[in-house]
Parts: structure tokens; sequence; C-alpha cells
């Protein structure tokens, strides 16, 4: 079994999560659509994180939605050694559930309307059933695609 296999739903470590108190102080998970969270149980993941190796360099790597007064937030820890950096972005494109979407998978880039093939894991949201785009980790930040509307 890989290291980014797992049979029950992924938790953030406790680095990554101290990472977000200091940025984002106050935060809380997002609340899951009802719909989104059935489906997320069914599939034995957690709705709000996500495990990864965004930046390709064989390490787990974590992306959980949280949200700071109402206003959502994708976070991004990028383990680099024994260092790990935070990465945030205000607002994703969609925010119900994220997930893992895995490097070399194919997709249509509906901005500018090529299909495209991830470089690297990527950090998925959704709009659950209605849209969703992927962050790619790019020369030390996020780059948003939408990869599905």
């Amino acid at each position: 079994m890989s290291a980014l296999a797992h049979a029950t739903p992924v938790s953030l470590p406790p680095a990554c999560s101290a990472l977000i108190d200091k940025s984002l102080p106050q935060w809380k998970y997002n609340d899951v659509p009802p719909d989104a969270a059935k489906w997320a149980k069914k599939r034995r993941i957690n709705p709000n994180v996500a495990r990864g190796d965004f930046n390709a360099d064989g390490r787990a790597d974590y992306a959980a939605l949280v949200s700071v007064s109402g206003v959502p937030y994708l976070a991004v820890c990028i383990s680099r050694g024994r260092a790990v950096k935070l990465l945030t972005v205000e607002n994703p494109y969609c925010s119900d559930v994220v997930f893992r979407s895995r490097a070399g998978k194919h997709y249509y880039n509906f901005e500018n309307g090529r299909h495209e093939v991830l470089p690297r894991d990527g950090a998925s949201v959704s709009c659950f059933e209605k849209a969703g785009a992927t962050y790619v980790y790019e020369k030390g930040a996020l780059r948003g695609v939408v990869d599905s509307d």
C-alpha cells in the first residue's frame, strides 16, 4: 500500500493544524452539505481534508476546506523535509468538498477551452454535483483551474 493510500478518512497532522491556527485564528472546518457528506461517507473520505503529493517530492501534503467568520478558505500544507509551508486561497472556486486529483489526470480546462493533464497531484474542490476546480502547486503558489462546470 502506498504512503498516500488509506482505508479511513484522512485528518490534518498537528504541524498543519498549528500553521492554520497561526494564519487563520478561530478557523473551523467548513460545513458540508448533507448530500456531499453522504457521498464522502460512502467513499470513506473526509470531505474537509485531502492528502496528496501536491509538490511532487514524494512526501504527503494536506489540503483542508476551512472557514473563518463564514469566509471559506482552502488551506494547503506543503511538506518539505521537516518544514511545512502553508498556502491559502480565500474564497476558493467551490467549498463543499475537497479531494485529491491524481497526477496524470486528464481534464478539460473551462477557462482556456483545452484538454490538459495534471503535472502533479492537485487539491480539487467541488460545489457538489455542480462545478469544481483543482488547485495545482506551481512555483511556490497555488494555481486554480476550473475543470468541472
